[in-house]
Parts: C-alpha cells; sequence; structure tokens
C-alpha cells in the first residue's frame, strides 16, 4: 500500500513536471534569441535577482552583439562569479577569445564548459554558434554540432541554429524547413514558432499570424507572440488588431521605444489622438530626441486640433538631429497647415513650397498653399497655386476649384486696379480674363446655381470700370451675366436680396449711361425698369431715386 502510494505521488510530480516545462519558457532567452535585443536586455536587468548566472550569461551575449567585446566578457565572468555551474559563461568567454583571434585558448574554454555537462544541448550548439558568429564555418563549428546531435539527435536547438544559418543565407524556405523539424520534436518550443513567423512575417503574413497564434495556444502569457502579433499587423495597416495585441503585450510592463512607436501609430491611425499621445510622450521621456516619436507628436497634434501644442511639436521635430533620417512631404506639409493656423503665413508657405519640392504631384499640397497666400493677402500668387492645383487633379478639380480659383484672379484684378504702378492696369486685365475663364467652368459644371454666372457678372464690371478709365467706353460688359443672374434667382426661393440688388444697380447705371449717349428710349424704359426693382427691395436706395426722378 504504501508503495503504491508512493508511486501515485510519483505519478502526480512527473504529470505536474511536464505541465509546467511546457510553460516554463525561459522568456528572456526568447527575447534574445528571435533578435529583441532591446526588450531582452531590459528583461535581464529587471530579473537578475533571480538567476544571476544566467541574466549575466545574456546581457553578455546582448553587449557581444552590440560589439561591445569588453562589457560581454565583463558580464560573463559575473555570471561564473554568481554560479561556476553555469557552463554558457564559459562559452562566452570562449567566444570572446575568439574574437580576440585566441584560437587555442577559446578551444579550452569550451572544453572546460563542455565537461561541465556533456550532454546538454544548449551547450554545445551556443559552441558552434560561437564559431559562426566568428567567421569559423568549417571543421571546429561543424564538430561542435555534429556533437549536439550525437547528445540528442531529436533536440530542437540542432534545428533551430541550422535554421538561423539558412535564414541568414537568404534562403527562407530551408530556415522554415529546420524550424518545422524543431517543431516536430518539439510541438512547445515557443521560439520555433516565433522564428518561423519572422521568416513568413514579410512573404506570408497570414502563415506568420497562424504561427504565433498556435504560440498563444502553448501559452496565452506567452507576451513575445502578442508583440510579434501587434507589428505584423501594425505593417499590414490592420490597426485595430495591433492594438489589441499591443495592449495585451503592453501588459507585461517590458517593451522598448520601437515597440512604444508601433503602439502609438496604431492608435494615432486609428483616430485616438488622446491615447496616442500618451505614449508618444512617454517614450520622449526615454528619448527626446526620438525622429518618428517627434514627427508623431506632430502629427497628432495637429489631426486633434490642437495647432497651439502642435507649433511646439514642429518647432522641436525640426530642429532635432535627424541622423540617418529623411524628412517627408507630408512633414512639411503638416507643419505647414499647423504654422498657417497660428496665422504665421509667410513661414507657412515655405513649408509648402519645401514638400512641392519633394512631391511634385501631390495636387492638395498647390491648393493649401494657394488657401494661404489668400488669407496672406496674395490672392494673385493664391490663384496661381490653385491653376496648378487643377492642372495636377486633372478630372478630380470641383466646380467649387475654379470658383476659387477665379475668385482669387477676381480680388487680385481689384488689388490691381487700386495700384498706381505703370503696369497695374494690364495686369488687372490679365486676372479678369482668368477669373472669367474659371467662372465660366463653373456655370458649365453647375448650371442650376447663380454663382458661376454672377461672378462673371462681377469680374465684366470691373472690367468695364477698367475700359471706362482708359477710353472712357460704356459699362456694358456685365450687362447679359447680370440679367441672367436675375433670371435664375427670380425662379428660386430663398435670401438672395443682395445680389439682386447688385444686379439691379449694375443695370440700371449702365442702361442709364447709354440711354444718355444715344437717347433711346428702349435704354430708358430699361433704366426705369430696373430702378423701380432695386426701388422694392430698397426703398431707401440713392441711386435709384435719383435715376428715377431724372427721368420721370
Amino acid at each position: 500500500m504504501k508503495k503504491r502510494n508512493l508511486m501515485k505521488a510519483f505519478l502526480v510530480l512527473l504529470v505536474s513536471s511536464i505541465s509546467i516545462s511546457a510553460y516554463a519558457q525561459n522568456l528572456g532567452a526568447d527575447y534574445f534569441n528571435t533578435g529583441e535585443i532591446g526588450v531582452a536586455k531590459e528583461f535581464f536587468n529587471k530579473n537578475m535577482s533571480n538567476n544571476q548566472a544566467e541574466a549575466n550569461y545574456y546581457l553578455g551575449e546582448i553587449a557581444y552583439s552590440e560589439g561591445n567585446i569588453s562589457e560581454a566578457k565583463s558580464y560573463y565572468e559575473k555570471g561564473l562569479a554568481a554560479s561556476s555551474d553555469y557552463a554558457l559563461n564559459n562559452v562566452g568567454l570562449g567566444k570572446v577569445l575568439l574574437k580576440e583571434n585566441n584560437q587555442k585558448a577559446a578551444e579550452d574554454m569550451f572544453s572546460e564548459a563542455i565537461k561541465k555537462n556533456k550532454k546538454d544541448v544548449k551547450v554545445l550548439i551556443a559552441v558552434a554558434r560561437a564559431y559562426y558568429i566568428n567567421g569559423i564555418k568549417d571543421k571546429p563549428m561543424q564538430k561542435a554540432l555534429e556533437d549536439a546531435r550525437k547528445a540528442d539527435k531529436k533536440s530542437p536547438y540542432v534545428y533551430l541554429f541550422e535554421g538561423d544559418m539558412l535564414k541568414d543565407a537568404n534562403d527562407p524556405g530551408g530556415a522554415a524547413g529546420q524550424y518545422a523539424q524543431a517543431i516536430n520534436f518539439d510541438p512547445q518550443n515557443t521560439e520555433a514558432y516565433i522564428k518561423t513567423a519572422q521568416v513568413y512575417e514579410t512573404i506570408n503574413p497570414n502563415l506568420a499570424i497562424d504561427n504565433l497564434n498556435k504560440v498563444l495556444e502553448i501559452n496565452p502569457e506567452y507576451k513575445l507572440a502578442n508583440k510579434s502579433l501587434g507589428s505584423i499587423y501594425y505593417r499590414n495597416g490592420q490597426y485595430g488588431k495591433a492594438i489589441e495585441a499591443f495592449s495585451q503585450y503592453f501588459a507585461g510592463g517590458v517593451y522598448t521605444t520601437d515597440d512604444l512607436t508601433q503602439y502609438a501609430a496604431s492608435l494615432y491611425f486609428s483616430k485616438r489622438y488622446d491615447e496616442a499621445k500618451k505614449l508618444i510622450e512617454e517614450g520622449l521621456n526615454k528619448e527626446p530626441g526620438n525622429f518618428v516619436l517627434n514627427r508623431l507628436l506632430m502629427y497628432s497634434d495637429f489631426d486633434s486640433k490642437d495647432f497651439e501644442k502642435g507649433l511646439a511639436a514642429g518647432d522641436k521635430f525640426f530642429s532635432i538631429d535627424k541622423g540617418t533620417s529623411e524628412y517627408i512631404a507630408r512633414d512639411y506639409l503638416t507643419y505647414a497647415q499647423i504654422l498657417a493656423e497660428n496665422k504665421m503665413y509667410e513661414k507657412a508657405f515655405s513649408q509648402f513650397e519645401l514638400a512641392i519640392k519633394i512631391d511634385q504631384e501631390n495636387a492638395d499640397t498647390y491648393k493649401l498653399a494657394g488657401e494661404v497666400l489668400s488669407k496672406a493677402g496674395l490672392p494673385a500668387e493664391a490663384a496661381e497655386y490653385f491653376k496648378k492645383y487643377i492642372d495636377k487633379a486633372g478630372e478630380n478639380a470641383v466646380a467649387l476649384d475654379y470658383f476659387n480659383m477665379g475668385r482669387y484672379y477676381y480680388m487680385a484684378a481689384t488689388k490691381a486696379n487700386n495700384d498706381s504702378v505703370a503696369d497695374a492696369l494690364p495686369k488687372a486685365k490679365t486676372y479678369l480674363s482668368e477669373a472669367d475663364s474659371a467662372f465660366s467652368i463653373v456655370t458649365v459644371r453647375v448650371p442650376d446655381s447663380h454663382l458661376g454666372v454672377f461672378w462673371r457678372a462681377r469680374t465684366n464690371a470691373l472690367l468695364d470700370a477698367i475700359l471706362a478709365k482708359e477710353s472712357e467706353a460704356l459699362p456694358v460688359l456685365a450687362r447679359p451675366y447680370y440679367e441672367a443672374t436675375i433670371e435664375i434667382l427670380s425662379a428660386k426661393e430663398g435670401n438672395n436680396t443682395s445680389e439682386l440688388k447688385e444686379a439691379y444697380r449694375y443695370l440700371s447705371s449702365s442702361y442709364y449711361f447709354a440711354f444718355d449717349s444715344s437717347k433711346n428710349a428702349d435704354d430708358k424704359n430699361k433704366t426705369i425698369e430696373f430702378s423701380k426693382k432695386l426701388q422694392e427691395l430698397d426703398p431707401d436706395n440713392a441711386q435709384a431715386k435719383q435715376l428715377l426722378d431724372a427721368l420721370q
């Protein structure tokens, strides 16, 4: 009975140990082995007290991978001091010796590591990898690899290493095959699934996602899979899924600034600006000069219409050292719009010009620049930029775009007409010709609207005034357009009194000047007709009263 109970207890312990081993992955080691160097570094620094020999080994590996060889050596030595039984630190010191071209001393160090446990596949593969990293891919590396196979031909670590070498050789299919072998011999090996996902993340994202979801089936708390899922979803524009994956990953409390950037960008593209800015500020507290985070902050402030903060963010973004990064057209475009919202029009326009230099085919940039130039009191320049916009936009340019271009040309003509310089009137006539052409297109595109024909009337009325100034010509050019305006507005309901009054004022005076010159009865009758209509709308109108008194 006692023997049976002992056996039962042993079986329970065995089952328990199997269950624990399935979920007891070394997360920090997986971070390092799958290339997540920054997260691995933070992980082992935070977990130093749990296993100092292991933590120092991986911190040494990280330092070595970053080219800090003396720092790596120091970590390996600290690891051995913490536990002389942790043989991987001996391998690390051997790798340093190889780096220093002391292969004989390195081999002695490797032998010392292997003596501690001749059947430890991890140690043997670490030796093979040490040779490989130092460019020694012949007999010494092959012997270490063969010794690992002899120690345990079913060990996943052999296939993981072979897969890594094939991946380095730009053979993703071969690498995936070796990782599949690792999974075949160890279906719970999370590192193999993660590395398979890395192979497929750009060539077959769905297959990569399947492998990462398999990791989470094995262990729902395996945060590295959430991180990788977040990155894949982010790169493929699936921002909602990226946010969900990153939120689970960040709950673990260990993440890098790059992770933070992708999470914040996913929130930004989902228009969750306040949440994005919280993460951006957290990242900038760690790295104030981070180029991408500063860019993202400027974008977020602009899109959330926080233009005052956006100005500060834009000023900072364009003042930091951009290193190897490059400005893109959108950077200048966003900053330009922020400057414009802060009424800094001259500086805003210079940013639009920089955006156009980078991307001359973006029609909207010309349009936005034109609007800023108009606000800056430069209607002629605004009109020219709208003309460029329409040329670039082609069929995408709508009636309103032509209307605004015409309005800017009209404003430019008005300004030129008031100038006293020698070429002011010729310029004004040129602008009016452009305006009339633009408004004529509006009349064709929106024939039921009075705006096109009404602004053609205004344009030609100003031309009348200019021609009268030059040669005392009668004001007749705007007649057909004001008459057409009255016809359209008379058939519609609505408050269009100001436009009608303007039409009646022009027409009554136009026909009066014609009558005064020709004494034609029809001109007299038209003058009286339009004066009376003007008086109906504006009983106290001085012009109407004066003309009626003169003719009746």
